[in-house]
């Protein structure tokens, strides 16, 4: 009876200590990239929170991204997040050139990249604490 007892003592404990563990808040993030007033394509944007797992989104033709958390559930993490670049190649030579070391052929994206590309070096942080549809990102 004792062993009983202890059995549904230890699983009332297990499912108290789980109780409202559903995981980080995402909300979702969507905006635009720009830069001297223009939107910038093919920029990979990556929102890395103080804690937790990163997000990240490809811009498109007009500079518009939305971010995802995974594969399945698009967003980010509540919370203040270092906002760092990787460029994306627009072409097939311009990836083949990058590859090799060169910069990207358009000078603006390669002053983007060169400014915030390091996590303990970029000056942009952006603190989420609802959706957003229509953050601006400037990296000026």
């Amino acid at each position: 009876m004792k062993t009983y007892n202890f059995l549904l003592l230890a699983i009332a404990m297990i499912f108290a200590t789980f109780a409202g563990c559903g995981g980080p808040k995402i909300v979702s993030v969507k905006g635009v990239a720009t830069a001297q007033g223009k939107p910038v394509p093919h920029l990979i944007i990556h929102f890395s929170p103080v804690a937790g797992r990163p997000s990240s989104a490809l811009t498109d033709e007009n500079g518009c991204f939305e971010l995802e958390f995974d594969r399945k559930l698009k967003g980010a993490v509540v919370g203040t997040h270092k906002v760092t670049v990787t460029v994306a190649p627009r072409d097939p030579t311009e990836e083949e050139m990058m590859a090799m070391g060169h910069p990207p052929r358009d000078p603006i994206r390669a002053a983007i990249a060169a400014k915030f590309a390091k996590q303990d070096a970029t000056p942009l942080s952006v603190t989420i604490t609802k959706a957003e549809a229509a953050l601006d990102l400037k990296f000026d």
